[in-house]
């Protein structure tokens, strides 16, 4: 709870980060580093296609940050196979995980770990997958805010 003095600097400083979230998931980024990616914001289809038609994208990757905390409604098909998967659902909005995103990369990679944030901690609100299984996907692997670092 902010101080009444302080919430109209508060609204402001929070549509200036929806404003510039908004930026980054329109210009699609990903950022490539040796064999790790990161897609920071939704990475639209058309995005990843063209990464993926030009050979950018190398078959298998150790680490890939998916885009938007892996809801469905931003998870394409060009996503490149990883031994690790980011899911990043922590911080101060939480969107729920995606049964069907989870089981479509296990396939993929049959060999994968999720490396989930937060998602676990409330699964009935903020991981389909857990909510209809009653548990966490098999290869997810819990990390905490207690855990400073992911190790990649």
């Amino acid at each position: 709870p902010y101080p009444p003095w302080l919430r109209p600097l508060s609204a402001f400083a929070q549509r200036q980060a929806a404003l510039l979230e908004d930026a980054l998931e329109a210009c699609g980024v990903v950022l490539q580093w040796r064999d790790k990616v990161l897609l920071p914001g939704d990475s639209p289809a058309p995005v990843l296609e063209l990464l993926q038609s030009e050979g950018r994208f190398h078959p298998r990757y150790a680490v890939v940050k998916l885009p938007c905390h892996g809801t469905e409604g931003c998870h394409f098909p060009a996503i490149p196979p990883a031994d690790r998967y980011i899911l990043s659902n922590g911080g101060y909005r939480r969107f729920p995980v995606e049964g069907a995103v989870l089981e479509g990369l296990a396939q993929a990679s049959p060999d994968c770990a999720f490396l989930c944030t937060d998602a676990h901690l409330r699964p009935a609100e903020d991981c389909r997958y857990a909510c209809r299984e009653g548990r966490c996907h098999p290869a997810c692997v819990p990390i905490t805010d207690a855990q400073a670092v992911i190790p990649l």
